[in-house]
């Protein structure tokens, strides 16, 4: 529908779009056939994404169930390690999550976890882990009670993660 609707504005004379990689340029004067190709190369780009879209998901769920991280963001209280080759440099690929060598990350963490088992709302959680020092002053601004949130239902912490929908057991 983007594409016919910007048809459909580019023959009412309002743009005139320049597809540099194409090497075209459609104008109100441009004729039928070329915006022809226009929605083939649409179609086909749409599926090339969607076919992108389902080996990445593959990709992923393979490295997963064989022991890799496969997301780039790293939970608090957790780093990444990865493999290393014959020069000491990082095999791109091979991360693993393992627990952060950062001890206040850890504690801020369980705690967040403690405090809630408790019945303490994430405004109180948060001012009570604020109070305690385990938040870095230069983290305060983005440390707030959706971040709070989204730490205690991330499934991570109970041992999985969700690719595709599915429960994935993460060891």
């Amino acid at each position: 529908t983007d594409v016919e609707q910007l048809e459909l504005e580019i023959k009412a004379g309002q743009f005139i779009v320049h597809y540099v990689s194409e090497g075209k340029v459609f104008w109100k004067k441009t004729p039928d056939s070329e915006f022809l190709s226009r929605d083939i190369t649409a179609a086909m780009n749409k599926n090339y994404s969607r076919e992108n879209s389902t080996k990445m998901k593959a990709a992923y769920k393979t490295k997963a169930l064989s022991g890799w991280w496969p997301y780039c963001h790293t939970p608090l209280g957790y780093r990444h390690q990865k493999d290393k080759d014959a020069n000491g440099n990082p095999i791109k690929g091979t991360a693993i999550l393992v627990k952060s060598n950062i001890t206040t990350e850890i504690i801020q963490v369980q705690r967040e976890f403690e405090l809630y088992a408790n019945g303490m709302s994430c405004d109180q959680i948060r001012k009570q882990i604020i109070s305690e020092g385990l938040v870095a002053t230069k983290k305060l601004n983005r440390y707030n009670r959706s971040t709070i949130w989204d730490r205690l239902k991330n499934p991570l912490y109970r041992g999985y993660f969700y690719l595709n929908g599915d429960a994935t057991r993460y060891q």
